[in-house]
């Protein structure tokens, strides 16, 4: 069998892990090397997601030969303003730099690969570097639908002026996606709902492989007994669907479930969360950032996804899965997990039933117990990682040929 020879391009390095998209990076890597592959990793280093080395294990920056270089992305009054008056996308200017593209070509000139996979439309901007330095088929592995994120913010912005701006991002964002599709040979969604807009944008003619997200299935951390009348969720919040979810949640859902469950409590945790000011509804404890997922999940009952936008695969959710959590989540944090309603995951929209969801999984050991061990097997079935990469892997042999 050819073993392969992947350059994995990231927009930010994948460890350490601290939000679902250096997740999925880490488990794609972790899983092309287990699959037989050899990988090496470029990412760009922000200070969002700054370059930590000292953080990751020897093995695996000998493994991926794992480089980073770094590019200032943070978004600056005047450029941002001047972006209305140009026709380039503003969202993905700004992970370009001639320093990054000189590290790339350097690699490309000494190293001869086979797939260069690019992880999200934000390192795109270097497709014409790789063109001119490698016939390696370009991957373009396509996290969510990157222009529907920001039609979204556009839709839910109040501020006249913000809202202007992001239709005006969304608009360029878009124009550039769809160019980005057509300039690379294979399109990787994670998510079906992903790959069916995804080639509306591109038209006719794309290869598409959907490939979903995939973690390995490992011991749940054991903290004792859980705590009982829990609810938690974690994720960034300094990603606005997870700050508008749990805005959403505490004033629309929690003041419903402590009606039913006054002794009821909600742990939130994540990156970016501004635990100095006390949430305005009782019985809810803010963690911020934990060093480990795992081990706060495992002392929590309930699992809440309270999102209502962003694209791809929710890693939070099956995280949670695996981890054999009750979950209670929405349409937007179920898209492109298999599931069966009201047996591994419990899916609903609006603040009365997703109040209802909680408290029933609270008052019921039985059901809660159920719907974890459900979703735990349900993962197992379509997100284990060994299996998802090795039909990545032999898909990627198929098209080696053509």
């Amino acid at each position: 069998m050819q073993q392969l020879r992947i350059l994995q391009l990231c927009n930010k390095p994948p460890l350490p892990a601290i939000d679902g998209g250096c997740i999925a990076m880490l488990n794609m890597a972790e899983g092309l090397m287990a699959s037989g592959c050899t990988v090496k990793i470029l990412a760009i280093a922000t200070d969002k997601h700054p370059w930590k080395p000292e953080k990751i294990s020897r093995e695996f920056l000998k493994q991926t030969s794992l480089d980073a270089v770094y590019i200032d992305t943070t978004v600056k009054r005047l450029p941002a303003f001047l972006s209305l008056f140009k026709s380039s996308s503003y969202n993905v200017e700004r992970f370009y730099s001639l320093a990054f593209e000189a590290r790339l070509v350097e690699i490309l000139a000494r190293n001869e690969f086979d797939i260069i996979q690019l992880e999200s439309l934000y390192v795109t901007p270097y497709i014409s570097a790789i063109r001119r330095m490698s016939k390696a088929k370009i991957i373009l592995r396509a996290h969510n639908t990157e222009s529907d994120i920001w039609k979204k913010n556009a839709e839910e912005e109040k501020d006249l002026f913000k809202r202007t701006w992001f239709q005006d991002l969304a608009t360029k964002l878009e124009k550039h996606e769809r160019n980005a599709l057509n300039l690379v040979d294979v399109i990787v969604p994670i998510t079906t709902q992903d790959e069916e807009r995804l080639k509306y944008l591109a038209g006719p003619g794309k290869n598409f492989h959907t490939s979903t997200f995939a973690m390995r299935s490992s011991p749940v951390p054991q903290h004792g007994t859980v705590q009982e009348k829990t609810v938690f969720h974690i994720g960034a919040m300094d990603w606005k669907p997870n700050s508008d979810g749990i805005n959403w949640l505490m004033e629309k859902v929690w003041p419903l479930v402590l009606n039913q469950v006054p002794e009821a409590e909600l742990h939130l945790a994540g990156k970016g969360m501004d635990t100095t000011q006390p949430p305005a509804v009782p019985n809810v404890f803010l963690h911020g950032e934990v060093e480990s997922a795992a081990a706060f999940m495992a002392q929590y009952k309930v699992m809440a996804v309270p999102l209502h936008s962003g694209g791809g695969i929710k890693v939070k959710v099956v995280e949670g899965m695996f981890a054999g959590k009750p979950i209670v989540t929405t349409p937007v944090g179920a898209e492109g997990i298999a599931f069966t309603q009201g047996v591994d995951l419990h899916v609903v929209s609006a603040p009365g039933e997703f109040a209802e969801k909680l408290i029933a999984l609270l008052k019921d050991d039985t059901l809660a117990r159920e719907s974890g061990m459900n979703a735990q097997k349900t993962a197992a079935e379509h997100h284990e990682l060994i299996r998802v990469t090795e039909k990545l892997c032999d898909f990627y042999r198929t098209i080696l040929t053509q």
